[in-house]
């Protein structure tokens, strides 16, 4: 869905409401779905995505908000600090998909329980994130799971969300050509992002949270990032 056009279907001064139809088989997923997506500033320095799913047939569904974040505008974010809520994680295999395992986070290079620099040296070379942190065993009201703040700005940056999961994903692999803001090109660690989802491959593990959806129910998934400044 993220290389697809989305239809707008409502529009006012702060926010808009998008949405896209998948065809029954399209990418081998059975049912047609239907997603809406609505984004809004709100005057408190709050960014909310809101995502609703329906479907005529059980498919699986996850949908997350992928946008990269940098709140310093330095050329990478290893500098900043972050905490993320979560007493277990999921590790993965050499292609990132998750094992099945769930694994505690104490004394592993994926404790952020506490705030600390997201730089992490090992064997010579910046530490790759891209791994699901483990916030709940089931979606849940909207509450804070993560936290992230540029000390050289004094910008920060608190998620709140109903999801079970957490991607955090420190941009090891980035390499954008393209100038982006001011001119600028975007290297590795350019920007970080915290995806809000079920953990990745639930289907495929039966411990994991429910990553299925079934025709009369209503997937509804909310994120709020919000921004302050010291």
């Amino acid at each position: 869905m993220g290389r697809r056009n989305w239809t707008i279907v409502a529009l006012d001064t702060q926010s808009v409401v998008m949405e896209i139809i998948d065809p029954d088989g399209r990418a081998g997923y059975p049912g047609t779905t239907r997603t809406t997506a609505r984004f809004t500033l709100k005057s408190d320095g709050v960014f909310s995505a809101v995502y609703e799913t329906v479907t005529d047939k059980p498919t699986i569904a996850n949908i997350c908000h992928h946008a990269y974040f940098n709140l310093d505008g330095r050329p990478d974010i290893l500098g900043h600090d972050l905490m993320i809520a979560a007493d277990h994680y999921t590790p993965v295999d050499d292609r990132l998909i998750p094992t099945g395992e769930i694994k505690e986070v104490g004394n592993t290079a994926f404790d952020f329980r506490d705030m600390r620099p997201i730089r992490l040296d090992v064997d010579g070379a910046q530490f790759g994130y891209d791994h699901n942190f483990c916030l709940s065993s089931g979606r849940t009201s909207k509450r804070s799971v993560a936290l992230a703040r540029s000390v050289n700005s004094g910008v920060s940056l608190e998620v709140l969300t109903t999801e079970p999961g957490v991607q955090f994903y420190a941009g090891v692999y980035l390499d954008v050509a393209v100038p982006g803001l001011e001119g600028q090109t975007y290297g590795p660690h350019a920007g970080f992002c915290l995806e809000t989802q079920t953990w990745p491959d639930a289907v495929n593990h039966p411990g994991f949270p429910n990553g299925v959806l079934r025709p009369g129910e209503v997937l509804r998934q909310e994120t709020d990032y919000v921004f302050s400044k010291n």
